[in-house]
């Protein structure tokens, strides 16, 4: 698995994975389930990110990719309402995918934390 590492200005490091863009793709799109994804996109979200196969370090990366990847959309989508509404423009649409991203978020995390409480490993 390829990854990479941000050192952030308080010195801390931490280390990502390089997502396929399929993979990126299938996250991006997966209808946004609130409260408990369902079994099926429970397992579509396991077979994008091959979880099964993935080492502990390595799953560890693959959450940190999520996490990082959807920060930027939420950022991009709240600042595109923000943006819209100070120019008197509708912004429903941009709070929206706000809303579905951060579910979509919530929902692969909690796959692959219920993967790492599976193999005994913190979260």
């Amino acid at each position: 698995m390829k990854t990479y590492q941000i050192t952030y200005p308080n010195g801390k490091v931490m280390r990502f994975a390089v997502l396929d863009p399929k993979a990126k793709f299938t996250l991006r799109t997966i209808h946004p389930e609130p409260h408990v994804a369902s079994d099926m996109t429970a397992l579509l979200i396991r077979c994008a990110l091959e979880i099964g196969i993935l080492e502990d370090d390595e799953l560890t990366y693959v959450r940190n990719e999520v996490v990082r990847m959807f920060s930027d959309i939420l950022e991009y989508e709240r600042t595109s309402a923000e943006q819209n509404s100070k120019m008197g423009e509708e912004a429903k649409a941009h709070w929206k995918e706000y809303d579905d991203a951060m579910t979509r978020m919530s929902m692969i995390t909690a796959v692959i934390d219920q993967e790492k409480r599976k193999r005994g490993m913190a979260i």
